[in-house]
């Protein structure tokens, strides 16, 4: 047999060789699901605020509420709208517990908080440092704000 044909073969062999393996790999391997690297905490996933605005010769109100681990959990907010670029202002939202002795009961927490700003203002906002998305529901300035109770889901 000549050289070539022997390369030929040889080659084919391990090209087939190599088919199979695959092959016998995929089956033998259960399938996977592949997903996101970062680590499922809830406190690492991006979660959404909604919130009730209304906007008055430059100052808007926010009304909404935040779920909370404990009912006597207290809500700071602060903004950079002093010190923010043109047109973007973040919010930084902080949940704490000054009392020792409060029961574990996961509440909503109703909050309202204004702050000034244009009209066509971006927000962005930090819940516990972890960053959060605002659903923002625009109510004309002479209207009510409703419960926000139910629209926290977003």
């Amino acid at each position: 047999m000549p050289t070539s044909k022997k390369i030929v073969i040889v080659i084919v062999g391990i090209i087939i060789l190599l088919l199979v393996s695959i092959f016998v790999r995929n089956i033998l391997t259960p399938n996977e699901v592949i997903t996101n690297d970062a680590p499922q905490d809830s406190n690492l996933a991006v979660k959404k605020i909604t919130v009730q605005e209304k906007y008055n010769d430059g100052e808007f109100t926010l009304y909404g509420a935040i779920v909370t681990e404990r009912p006597c959990e207290d809500i700071t907010i602060t903004d950079n709208s002093l010190s923010s670029e043109e047109g973007v202002v973040v919010l930084t939202v902080n949940t704490g517990s000054p009392v020792k002795n409060c029961d574990a009961i996961i509440t909503d927490q109703i909050f309202e908080y204004s702050f000034e700003a244009s009209e066509n203002v971006q927000l962005k906002g930090l819940l516990n440092g972890n960053p959060v998305e605002f659903n923002r529901i625009k109510i004309p300035s002479d209207e009510a704000f409703v419960n926000p109770i139910g629209y926290t889901k977003g």
